[in-house]
């Protein structure tokens, strides 16, 4: 029902946002999973809050005490916990810092070194995730996600007969929670944010691009009536409306590229500044540009007088450069 491959993937992830729920099929009936809004969600975090008051009263620990032990019994430490504060705010700042980087081939060896220490975080935060397994929130958690299976899925498109009460979800086997749980993942990779965005891009969103100002003229709902899907739909539509209006020699091949295109804007003030630096007397390069970041920047490094990248330059000198070479390119 929903091939990525088809040119008919992304009209059909847009027909569905606009409805407001996915029609599929379960056990060869028809089943509709609504797109749920905000007050879906707070109504959920209530039945979170209820569970884990429920659970602290049979007994159930808190995170911070399950914590606290832990590292009274050396299975964890102040040290791990200090990490994962401290790592967290490494990784956001490092990807803040991205976004201020002019060159392409800077960006790619910036990105490496997120990767490597968001994997860091990541494999401290699930070992973490393991000692806190059979906490309080934890079971609060997974208790909540039935709720939001029984609240989601219904027999009819008008979205008023339930597919499931609490009661008979209750009463599913292992395999069977697991098959519903599966179906209703499949349908919440299809409408990721990327997905979403991509969908924004294509050639038939364009018109609606206008309608985006207000969420009653293009869903003809209330903000607050809106599904997480169509707020996404209109923050994003509003961001590329804008980008693509006031962003000066974007690529014809990053305009189908949401995060290239986000990335292509964000820079644009260092590419100006990098442009007025290379019109300038005397100034010929960017300091270890390579051929590929001047066609990033819309230079052709032809037309730069002298301009030659490290690569080439060092080829030239047999192989390395020395420290007045370097300045002499900068």
């Amino acid at each position: 029902m929903y091939d990525p491959d088809s040119e008919y993937f992304y009209k059909r992830i847009f027909l569905d946002i606009g409805k407001g729920f996915t029609p599929l099929s379960y056990l060869n009936e028809s089943v509709f999973i609504k797109h749920l809004s905000i007050s879906d969600y707070t109504l959920a975090s209530e039945q979170e809050s209820l569970i884990f008051k429920k659970a602290l009263k049979r007994g159930i620990p808190q995170k911070k005490d399950i914590i606290d032990n832990a590292i009274r019994d050396g299975f964890w430490t102040e040290e791990d916990e200090n990490f994962v504060e401290s790592q967290t705010i490494f990784v956001e700042n490092l990807n803040k810092s991205k976004g201020h980087l002019l060159l392409k081939s800077d960006k790619e060896l910036h990105q490496e070194t997120i990767d490597k220490e968001t994997k860091k975080l990541n494999e401290k935060i699930h070992q973490k995730r393991n000692i806190t397994n059979d906490s309080a929130e934890e079971y609060a958690s997974r208790q909540v996600n039935d709720y939001y299976v029984v609240r989601s899925l219904f027999k009819n498109k008008e979205l008023t007969k339930p597919y499931f009460t609490f009661e008979s979800f209750s009463e599913l086997s292992y395999t069977e929670v697991a098959e519903v749980i599966k179906l209703n993942n499949s349908h919440a990779n299809v409408f990721s944010e990327l997905n979403i965005q991509k969908m924004i891009l294509e050639e038939f969103f364009f018109p609606y691009m206008f309608l985006c100002e207000k969420p009653t003229e293009l869903f003809g709902l209330p903000a607050i009536s809106l599904s997480s899907y169509q707020v996404t739909t209109l923050l994003f539509a509003r961001i590329f409306k804008n980008i693509l209006e006031n962003t000066q020699d974007i690529p014809d091949k990053i305009r189908k590229d949401p995060e290239a295109l986000i990335e292509f804007s964000n820079s644009s003030d260092s590419r100006e500044k990098a442009k007025e630096h290379l019109s300038k007397e005397g100034a010929s390069t960017v300091f270890g540009a390579t051929e590929q970041d001047y066609s990033e920047l819309g230079v052709s490094q032809s037309d730069l007088t002298g301009a030659k990248s490290l690569h080439q330059a060092a080829k030239e000198k047999g192989g390395s450069l020395n420290m007045q070479d370097l300045m002499n390119m900068s």
